[in-house]
C-alpha cells in the first residue's frame, strides 16, 4: 500500500532482453501497472531504492552480475523482504534465487499466458 491507501501498482523490469522486457511490460500495463525497465542488477538496486516497486520481473542472466547475486542485494533493503519477484530463466542458471521468498519462475521464452498466471498469483484482484 501506498502511504495514500492506495495499493503500489508499479513494477520493475531487470533484463537486457527488449523483446523479453516488450512482453512482459505490455501484460503489466495490461494488468494497471506502471512500468519501469532497466538493463541489469546494479540499476535494479538503484530503481528498487528510488521507488519500490509491488513486483519485480528478473532476468536471471544480466550483464553484470548474476540475477540471483541481485535479487540477494535486493532482498537486503528493508522495504524489499517480501515483494514478489519473478524470475525468467533458460533453465541453465543456479536455482538459489528460487530459495528466496516470494519467487516465481518461468522458463524463457515466456509465453504470455504463463506470465499472466504468475501476475495473477501475486496479485488475484488484477485483471490480465
Amino acid at each position: 500500500m501506498t502511504s495514500s491507501g492506495e495499493l503500489n501498482k508499479r513494477a520493475l523490469i531487470v533484463g537486457s532482453d527488449l523483446e523479453t522486457r516488450g512482453r512482459c511490460r505490455a501484460a503489466l500495463e495490461r494488468a494497471g501497472f506502471s512500468v519501469e525497465a532497466v538493463e541489469n542488477g546494479i540499476e535494479a538496486v538503484i530503481a528498487a531504492r528510488n521507488c519500490p516497486p509491488a513486483v519485480v520481473v528478473m532476468d536471471l542472466q544480466l550483464s553484470d552480475v548474476p540475477g540471483s547475486e541481485a535479487i540477494k542485494w535486493l532482498r537486503s533493503l528493508p522495504s524489499f523482504k517480501s515483494t514478489p519477484i519473478i524470475t525468467l530463466t533458460t533453465g541453465i542458471e543456479n536455482d538459489t534465487a528460487l530459495a528466496l521468498t516470494r519467487t516465481s519462475q518461468l522458463h524463457k521464452p515466456v509465453s504470455p499466458a504463463a506470465f499472466q498466471r504468475a501476475i495473477h498469483d501475486f496479485f488475484p484482484y488484477c485483471v490480465v
